[in-house]
């Protein structure tokens, strides 16, 4: 006699007893429970298979979002960059006077010697909001760029108590770039 598992046989009864419950089942019955099983296996299918397909596909992930984002700042760069090029350039000495103008009026205290196509400029005890305010200034009005920057903080204009962004000043020695 073979010995065959006790583990086999009941998985192959437990398979037996199955059909048989099946088979003696009315049509209705069986058509019912062939109903519900294929129900189960959708849901299945959608559970492991469809979800996750539909969260890749067709839910951008945070970093499609943050990619239009920068697509989005790019669009605006561009933009500017093309509003830049598309002004008149000035001369050397068209832009320079306009330096000088710009920085007589935001840094009055602020010395300038000129080069062929540099200017050195060194000043001291100038706010964040002043200097930042003559950069800009100096690259949209004047058409020059900052060659060289040498910047330091100084400290407070006011007590440490009333200590705001405009309290920080500022001293140091640019050279600007005359546009050719």
């Amino acid at each position: 006699m073979k010995h065959t598992p006790t583990h086999t046989l009941s998985q192959k009864d437990w398979l037996g007893s199955l059909l048989n419950t099946y088979s003696s089942l009315k049509p209705r019955e069986q058509w019912g429970l062939k109903v519900f099983l294929g129900l189960l296996i959708l849901w299945l299918i959608e559970l492991t298979v469809w979800t996750p397909a539909q969260q890749t596909w067709f839910k951008p992930p945070q970093a499609l979002t943050q990619l239009e984002l920068q697509l989005q700042e790019m669009k605006r760069l561009q933009a500017q960059a093309q509003a830049i090029r598309a002004q008149t350039r000035m001369g050397s000495q068209e832009a320079a006077k306009v330096l000088e103008k710009i920085t007589k009026s935001l840094l009055p205290q602020a010395q300038m010697t000129a080069s062929e196509d540099t200017v050195q400029i060194s000043f001291s005890s100038v706010s964040a909001s002043v200097l930042s305010r003559w950069l800009m200034d100096l690259r949209e009005s004047a058409q020059c760029t900052i060659v060289q920057a040498d910047l330091t903080r100084v400290g407070n204009a006011a007590p440490a108590s009333a200590a705001t962004k405009e309290s920080v000043l500022w001293q140091g020695r640019l050279i600007v770039g005359l546009p050719h």
